[in-house]
Order: structure tokens, then C-alpha cells, then sequence
């Protein structure tokens, strides 16, 4: 299950797991929050974004 909050998709570790590839293409076009027990454990993003924020940092 996927929730839209604030304009990022959250997904459960579980449906994470179970839709990884359309997560890998949802990632290049925004953050993907990946939750377990409730809590936001990760964020996937698109490679382009992080060699942007890589070169920010």
C-alpha cells in the first residue's frame, strides 16, 4: 500500500519488497519513504538526485 503524504509516496517495507521495480521507476520522478512498524526507516531516490545532492554536500 502506498500513501501520498506531502507529496512523497510511502510505502510499507513489506510492499517495498513486494513492488520493488515499480518503486526503482517511481523513484526517478520522487522520494520514495519506505516505513517498518509505522516508522520511516529509508528513502529512495533517483540517481540523478543524488549525484545532485552529492555534489552539493
Amino acid at each position: 500500500m502506498s500513501i501520498m503524504a506531502n507529496e512523497e509516496y510511502v510505502f510499507t517495507a513489506t510492499d517495498a519488497k513486494n513492488r520493488f521495480g515499480e518503486l526503482l521507476d517511481a523513484a526517478q520522478h520522487h522520494p520514495i519513504t519506505i516505513t517498518k512498524h509505522g516508522r520511516p526507516v529509508a528513502v529512495l531516490i533517483g540517481f540523478e538526485l543524488y549525484k545532485k545532492l552529492k555534489r552539493m554536500g
